[in-house]
C-alpha cells in the first residue's frame, strides 16, 4: 500500500498471513501482516496432533460424536473437528471444557 501502513510479506509466506483491517475506516484499507514472526517448531505440531487423537479417542470411549461433545462444551462442531484433525490448538479455556465433557483431568489430555 502507498501509505506506508501496511506490512507486506513475501509470496512464499502468503499462507501465512491473514487480513487485517486498518485504521482508516473510510477508505477500509486491507493489509497482509504476518500471524507470527517464526513457524512454530516441529515437535508443537506434533503434541497438537497427539491433542487431537487424544481427545478422539476419550470422545469415541464415551460413546460421543462431534456433535455430542460440541453440545456438552458449547464449542462449535467444526471446532471440535478442527482440534482432533490439528488443524486449530484449543485454548486453555476450550481445553477445561473439553475435559470435563469428558470427564478427565486436562492433564490426561495433554499427557
Amino acid at each position: 500500500m502507498s501509505d506506508g501502513r501496511c506490512i507486506t510479506t513475501p509470496a512464499e509466506h502468503r499462507e501465512a498471513t491473514t487480513l487485517v483491517l486498518t485504521h482508516d475506516r473510510q477508505t477500509k484499507t486491507v493489509c497482509r501482516v504476518p500471524r507470527r514472526r517464526t513457524p512454530l517448531p516441529a515437535w508443537i505440531l506434533t503434541a497438537c496432533v497427539t491433542l487431537g487423537h487424544r481427545i478422539a479417542t476419550l470422545r469415541r470411549d464415551r460413546g460421543y460424536s462431534q456433535d455430542d461433545l460440541a453440545e456438552l462444551t458449547g464449542l462449535d462442531r467444526r471446532t471440535i473437528q478442527r482440534y482432533e484433525n490439528a488443524v486449530s490448538a484449543p485454548g486453555f479455556a476450550e481445553l477445561l471444557l473439553i475435559a470435563r465433557a469428558l470427564d478427565v483431568h486436562v492433564t490426561d489430555l495433554l499427557g
